[in-house]
């Protein structure tokens, strides 16, 4: 209620990522537990991938152990964490990513005018079944706004992690750092 976003983790009987062993690239070879699934792909960059076969891919995953999934509402403009929300396990045994930054809004809501649109989006995603397009907000009501979409397509109340998405320019950096934000 006073606008602090909740990130716990979600299991109890895993290592924090900071009692994880130093892993040397030369010598060791990272356990599957250790990496981070990434599934930005499943959100059907440069290819259509339909949910079916994302949906068996998360399941794959989670069956060969991976307990870590990254993703973003970039990754298919919502898509890749609407396949994660249906599929993966709710019982803690894995940990969610998620990034903050964008707003997912319907086309009929947005504006030509609007800089922060990203029209060009769509081009990116391929197979969508929505008229969604992305919106770049970095401000404390964009952060909060991206969390709670992302948690309602992950259909989680909570991510392990949560990160700032494409802040790259000045401008995008210093919204999200303003003093008061998020």
């Amino acid at each position: 209620a006073d606008g602090t976003i909740d990130v716990t983790r979600t299991r109890d009987n895993f290592a924090p990522e900071d009692d994880l062993p130093p892993l040397s690239v030369s010598n060791e070879m990272p356990t599957i537990k250790q990496l981070h699934f990434g599934c930005c792909p499943i959100g059907g960059m440069f290819k259509e991938v339909p949910e079916e076969q994302a949906i068996t891919t998360l399941q794959m995953a989670v069956n060969s152990g991976f307990i870590h999934f990254d993703t973003a509402p970039w990754y298919g403009i919502g898509n890749a964490e609407t396949n994660m929300g249906k599929c993966l396990p709710k019982d803690g045994s894995v940990q969610l990513s998620t990034k903050v930054g964008r707003v997912i809004r319907p086309e009929a809501e947005l504006s030509r005018d609007d800089p922060n649109v990203e029209w060009f989006s769509r081009k990116w995603w391929k197979g969508l079944s929505h008229n969604n397009y992305t919106v770049i907000d970095m401000t404390a009501d964009g952060v909060r706004t991206s969390y709670a979409q992302s948690k309602a397509r992950l259909q989680v109340e909570r991510v392990h992690c949560l990160r700032l998405h494409d802040a790259e320019t000045a401008e995008r950096l210093a919204i999200a750092t303003k003093e008061g934000s998020g």
